[in-house]
């Protein structure tokens, strides 16, 4: 009886290896979701000493985009305003910005590429975007290049 178990507990250990295998390697370059929601993360960033007059956090039932919480889009979104830059009482983007929270940096990335393909074809939608981690920081174009900046550093500063 003991021979006959020696193959089987062969195959179970290859087995229980080849699982640690593919567990560990699951982590590949996605880090951690950034557990901080939009709302808060916009917060954050007033707090760098950005000049955000307004903020607005969506759901699912009114996100602008419909794509909160839907398959690899964002799990998390608030749009806010910039005071130095003429603002819309919808909080489009364009009169500030804002923060999208993805759940995997990959996912932050494509939104990313896509958005800034968009910009590429259709000029006047162009707008800074700024992936740090699993956020994606949607800036007005109306912003210089130093005040875009701006927001870029507190973002790092907030998101590590």
């Amino acid at each position: 009886m003991t021979r006959m178990n020696k193959p089987r507990t062969r195959i179970l250990l290859a087995f229980a290896l080849f699982a640690s295998v593919i567990v560990a390697g699951c982590g590949g370059s996605s880090s951690p979701v950034s557990v901080m929601p939009a709302a808060k993360m916009v917060e954050a960033l007033k707090t760098q000493g950005l000049p955000i007059a307004g903020s607005v956090a969506y759901t699912a039932a009114d996100d602008p985009n419909k794509l909160l919480g839907r398959p690899n889009q964002y799990i998390s979104k608030g749009n806010f305003q910039d005071s130095r830059l003429k603002t819309a009482e919808d909080f489009d983007t364009s009169g500030g910005g804002s923060v999208e929270v993805f759940a995997s940096p990959d996912d932050a990335q494509r939104r990313a590429t896509y958005l800034d393909g968009i910009g590429k074809a259709i000029p006047f939608l162009l707008e800074y975007e700024y992936v740090q981690g699993s956020v994606l920081l949607r800036l007005s174009s109306d912003l210089t290049p130093d005040q875009a900046r701006q927001y870029q550093d507190a973002l790092k500063a907030v998101v590590k």
